[in-house]
C-alpha cells in the first residue's frame, strides 16, 4: 500500500513538472505578454472616426517610463506608427511623440487626414495619413522601457454627405434667406472657423446667379450659415443682393467633392419668392467670427528716434471690413467698448500714418496696436519698438593737445580724440575748418582725421559726433599757421606733414566686432523672414535685421558689450540668447525655433 502511494506521488510530480516546463517555455517566446499590461502606459485617440480630407486626430501615449527629463520636455522619436488595416495607406507614417510640458509623462502627436501620406519623419510629431472610406488604419505606440512591447488603436476612416437647405420654403421679396451648409469635409482647422466664399450659388436663372458668403459657425463644427438678401430693385451683388419678382423660384447649389459615393455631387435646394410684406424684414446677416490681422512699424521700422514724436505706420486686413484700431503702450488686449477705440471708415484692406507721442525719457519704447471689425472680433497684438534718444553726445579732442589753443609751424595737422553716447552709440565723427576744407574722421568713440590743411592765421577747427539717434556734439580748437618764423624747412620738420606715429593707435576699425549666425527650426531647416533684434546691455545699443533665404544674419560695427539677441516668427515662440562680444571679436551664433502648439 505504502509502495502504491508513492508511486502515484512520483507520477503526479512529473505531470506537473511538464506543466510548469511548457509554461516556462511558452513565457520565454511571448517577451511581450506582461509589458502590454503595463500599467504606467496607454495609448489614446481624440477620436475613433475620422473623415476623410482635414480631419485631425490628436494621438496621446502617457508613459512615466519616458519621461527621462527633469528639465524639458522629452521626445520619443518615431515612437508612433500608422499602418493600414484593410487598404494601403502607401508609405508607413512615422512620427515623433513629444511631452506636453517638463515632467507631465503625456506625449502628443497630430494626425491629419488627405488623399496621400505625407510628414513625419524624426523631426516632427505630426503628419498627413492617406483616407479611403470605410478604410481602418492602426496606430501604433512602440514603448520601450521597462521592456519593448506595443499599443494599438483603431482609426476608422468615413465621408459625410454635405446637405444643403434654405430656412424657409418662401421668402418675401426685401426679406433675408438664411442657408445653411453641413460638410465636415469643409472643416480643416480644428482652432478657427472658416469662410466658404466661392462655394455655394444661388439664383433664379442662369442670366440671373451669384454667390452666398459661408461662415463656420465655429471652430470644427463643420456646419456653415450665410444670408442673401431677397430684393425687388437694385440688381443682384456678389454676396449681399439677388433681385428677383413675386413667383420667382430660388435655387442654391453646392458641389459636394469629397462623399460616400466616391465622386462629386451636387447638393440643392429651393425656395418661392412672395410679394413683399407690409412689416419691415428684419435682416440675418451673416456670422463674422474672424478676427482682423494687423502689423505696426515705427518711423519704418528706424532703430532709434530724437523726437518723442513719431509716425505709427498701420496696416490691417479683414473678410468683411477694419473699423477701428486701438493702440497704447500697454500690452493688456482693450475691451470692445473701450473708450480708447479710434473709428475709420470700413475697409477689407486697412493702411494709415498716424502721429503718436512718445513718454518722456530716454530708452526703450514699445508701442501696441489692435484692429476691430464690426462685428466686435479683435485682432491679436501687434508691437514694435524704438529707442528714444534726445540726449546730444560728447566729443573730446585731445591731440594735438586737449587746450582750446594750439600754434604750428605746419601747414598741416591731424587732429584725434574721443567721443561716447550712452544711449544709441556713435555713428560718426566729422570735421570741418572755419578756412575752409570739410571731412569724415576714421573710428567713433576713438576718432582720428586725415591731414587736414591749415591757412596761416587762425584755424578754428569743429568736430562733431553724431549719434544712432541724429544728435549731434561738438568741440573746437584753434590752431594758428605761425609763419613768420618759418624761412626754408629743414628736413626735420618733414614728419609734421603727416599724422605722427603715436596718433596711429587711436584709429581702431579692427576693434569693431561682428556677431553672425543663423535661424532654424526644430528639423534643422533654415526659417527665412524671422526679425532679430540685437540690445546691447552696457551701451544701450539696438539693431534690427530679418533672416535670408539660408536663415543667416549678421550685426557688424559692433563694440566690445554683451548683448541680447532676440528672434522671432509669427507662428514660433520666441527665442533670446545673451552673447559677450570682446573688442574687435567675431561670433557665430545658432539660434533654434519651434513652432507654438496648437490649443
Amino acid at each position: 500500500m505504502r509502495n502504491k502511494l508513492f508511486s502515484y506521488i512520483q507520477r503526479k510530480f512529473v505531470i506537473l513538472s511538464c506543466i510548469v516546463t511548457l509554461f516556462l517555455l511558452f513565457v520565454s517566446n511571448v517577451p511581450n505578454l506582461q509589458a502590454t499590461d503595463n500599467p504606467s502606459s496607454s495609448l489614446s485617440l481624440s477620436k475613433d472616426t475620422a473623415y476623410l480630407s482635414g480631419d485631425t486626430v490628436v494621438a496621446m501615449v502617457v508613459d512615466v517610463d519616458r519621461n527621462t527629463s527633469l528639465t524639458a520636455a522629452d521626445t520619443l522619436t518615431t515612437a508612433l506608427k500608422l499602418t493600414g488595416s484593410n487598404y494601403s495607406v502607401g508609405t508607413d507614417l512615422l512620427m515623433n511623440l513629444v511631452e506636453s510640458g517638463v515632467n507631465t509623462s503625456t506625449f502628443l502627436a497630430t494626425i491629419t487626414t488627405g488623399t496621400t501620406t505625407s510628414g513625419g519623419g524624426t523631426g516632427a510629431n505630426s503628419g498627413t495619413v492617406k483616407a479611403i472610406q470605410g478604410g481602418i488604419a492602426n496606430v501604433i505606440y512602440t514603448d520601450t522601457a521597462p521592456t519593448v512591447s506595443a499599443f494599438a488603436k483603431n482609426l476608422s476612416f468615413s465621408s459625410s454627405d454635405a446637405t444643403l437647405a434654405f430656412d424657409a420654403d418662401s421668402y418675401s421679396l426685401g426679406s433675408y434667406a438664411l442657408i445653411t451648409l453641413v460638410d465636415a469635409e469643409r472643416n480643416t482647422s480644428s482652432s478657427a472657423a472658416q469662410s466658404l466664399l466661392s462655394d455655394v450659388f444661388i439664383q433664379t436663372s442662369s442670366a440671373n446667379r451669384t454667390k452666398v458668403r459661408m461662415v463656420e459657425t465655429g471652430a470644427d463644427t463643420g456646419t456653415f450659415k450665410g444670408s442673401i438678401q431677397v430684393a425687388s430693385s437694385g440688381g443682384t451683388t456678389e454676396f449681399s443682393r439677388i433681385q428677383a419678382s413675386e413667383g420667382d423660384t430660388l435655387d442654391i447649389t453646392y458641389v459636394d467633392e469629397v462623399n460616400t459615393t466616391g465622386s462629386p455631387r451636387t447638393v440643392t435646394d429651393t425656395a418661392t419668392v412672395m410679394a413683399a410684406g407690409s412689416s419691415i424684414p428684419t435682416p440675418t446677416p451673416t456670422p463674422d467670427t474672424t478676427a482682423p490681422t494687423g502689423s505696426i512699424n515705427i518711423n519704418n521700422d528706424s532703430t532709434y528716434t530724437n523726437s518723442n514724436t513719431i509716425t505709427l505706420g498701420l496696416s490691417a486686413s479683414d473678410d468683411i471690413g477694419v473699423t477701428d484700431y486701438y493702440v497704447s503702450t500697454s500690452s493688456i488686449t482693450p475691451s470692445v467698448n473701450d473708450s480708447g477705440w479710434v473709428s475709420i471708415s470700413s475697409t477689407a484692406s486697412f493702411s494709415e500714418d498716424v502721429s503718436h507721442t512718445l513718454s518722456s525719457g530716454d530708452g526703450d519704447k514699445t508701442v501696441y496696436v489692435w484692429y476691430k471689425d464690426d462685428s466686435g472680433n479683435i485682432s491679436n497684438v501687434a508691437s514694435d519698438s524704438i529707442i528714444l534718444d534726445t540726449t546730444t553726445p560728447t566729443v573730446s579732442i585731445t591731440s594735438p593737445t586737449s587746450d582750446d589753443t594750439y600754434t604750428t609751424t605746419s601747414s598741416v595737422i591731424a587732429i584725434g580724440g574721443s567721443a561716447s553716447d550712452s544711449t544709441s552709440g556713435i555713428s560718426s565723427v566729422t570735421w570741418s575748418n572755419n578756412k575752409g576744407g570739410s571731412g569724415t574722421a576714421s573710428g567713433t568713440t576713438s576718432w582720428l582725421t586725415s591731414s587736414i590743411s591749415l591757412l596761416s592765421g587762425e584755424n578754428v577747427i569743429t568736430v562733431t559726433a553724431t549719434d544712432g539717434a541724429g544728435n549731434t556734439g561738438s568741440d573746437t580748437i584753434t590752431i594758428t599757421h605761425n609763419t613768420d618764423t618759418v624761412s626754408t624747412p629743414t628736413p626735420t620738420l618733414m614728419p609734421s606733414l603727416s599724422p605722427t606715429p603715436t596718433l596711429t593707435p587711436t584709429q581702431e576699425p579692427s576693434s569693431k566686432g561682428i556677431i553672425s549666425g543663423y535661424v532654424i527650426n526644430a528639423r534643422e531647416y533654415p526659417i527665412e523672414s524671422a526679425k532679430i533684434r540685437l540690445k546691447g546691455v552696457n551701451l544701450k545699443v539696438l539693431k534690427k535685421t530679418t533672416s535670408d533665404e539660408d536663415g543667416l544674419f549678421e550685426f557688424t560695427n559692433l563694440d566690445a558689450d554683451t548683448y541680447t539677441i532676440t528672434a522671432l516668427k509669427k507662428g514660433y515662440k520666441t527665442v533670446k540668447q545673451t552673447i559677450t562680444l570682446e573688442a574687435g571679436e567675431e561670433k557665430d551664433i545658432e539660434i533654434v525655433i519651434k513652432k507654438t502648439k496648437r490649443r
